[in-house]
């Protein structure tokens, strides 16, 4: 669960205590800054969208500075300090939290501290679960998409409703699904995302690079039954020979040039070349041998658009 700690954290246990002096009270609202960030409109203007207004309950009480002769310098909320002014234009204080210091020096510290070493940026899947419970439209229709595709996006704890989509299904990185949706569509998805589990169908995770690159190859190619039955004998082979998808994938981006910022490309023309070479090798039984003319009337437009995009 996630009040648990994951991970070794005995050795944690009992951190040198560095100060407990803090308080709450009320100062000034004309508290002077200390070397803070730019106080700009455009940033109280998403705040308040974001909130749908001002939200005394999601408002926070700016850290102030204490220095040792009893002045006191704000030194991290200046746009909530904005806040408090916009929402209540006749208060003349706000609450603050209160840090005695030892000098200016200490107060950098705890800035960058605070705004920069001790603190972890939210995952791409952390915001997605928490968008999804709040009802937005945009989360609930990828969610209906994971589950059509059985794959799952979850905050890794285990706590009940933790996972949004297919619970029983891989997980899949939410950034790169939605992604792949934008650029090959959910039947592509659908069917790129059925191939690989068969083939790995004991992995608990997509690889989301093998994912969209299979899937731009099936959104932009028509197979015939023939052709499938074939391409799908040559990625069993495939797997069986690099093992895992990561290796997998990493073959056909470095076989489609491998140019940055354009994984998805390189791995599609790396599917298609790889399978090009696999079907018309000379050894190649007759059932699963393509010919030239047939491989180029139905895999030639793409794979030159491959190449077009990735440059």
């Amino acid at each position: 669960m996630s009040k648990n700690i994951i991970g070794n954290y005995k050795k944690l246990a009992n951190p040198r205590m560095v100060s407990e002096s803090v308080e709450i009270k009320n100062i000034s609202v004309d508290v002077d800054s200390y070397l803070n960030r730019k106080t700009t409109s455009t940033t109280l203007s998403k705040y308040l969208k974001a909130a749908g207004g001002f939200n005394r309950g999601l408002w926070q009480p700016p850290l102030v500075a204490e220095m040792p002769t009893g002045e006191r310098f704000l030194f991290d909320g200046d746009h909530r300090r904005a806040l408090w002014r916009l929402a209540y234009p006749n208060k003349k204080t706000m609450p603050a939290q209160i840090l005695k210091v030892s000098g200016e020096s200490e107060i950098s510290r705890l800035f960058v501290n605070i705004n920069k070493t001790g603190r972890t940026a939210l995952k791409p899947e952390e915001v997605f679960v928490h968008e999804y419970y709040a009802g937005a439209e945009d989360a609930k229709i990828t969610a209906s998409h994971l589950i059509d595709c059985n794959l799952n996006v979850g905050l890794g704890t285990k706590e009940a409703g933790s996972i949004i989509g297919a619970v029983k299904g891989p997980r899949v990185k939410i950034k790169g699904f939605r992604n792949l949706l934008n650029s090959s569509g959910l039947e592509a998805a659908r069917e790129a995302s059925t191939i690989i589990q068969s083939l790995w169908a004991k992995d608990k995770e997509i690889s989301i690079e093998l994912l969209r690159g299979l899937a731009k190859v099936l959104s932009i190619t028509e197979l015939s039954v023939v052709h499938h039955r074939a391409f799908i004998a040559w990625l069993q082979q495939s797997k069986e020979y690099y093992s895992t998808q990561k290796a997998l994938s990493t073959q056909f981006k470095q076989r489609g040039g491998q140019i940055g910022n354009r994984d998805e490309q390189c791995v599609a023309l790396g599917i298609l070349l790889h399978f090009k070479a696999w079907a018309q090798a000379p050894a190649r039984e007759q059932a699963d041998k393509i010919p030239k003319t047939s491989f180029n009337r139905s895999f030639g437009t793409a794979i030159k658009s491959l190449k077009a995009e990735i440059g």
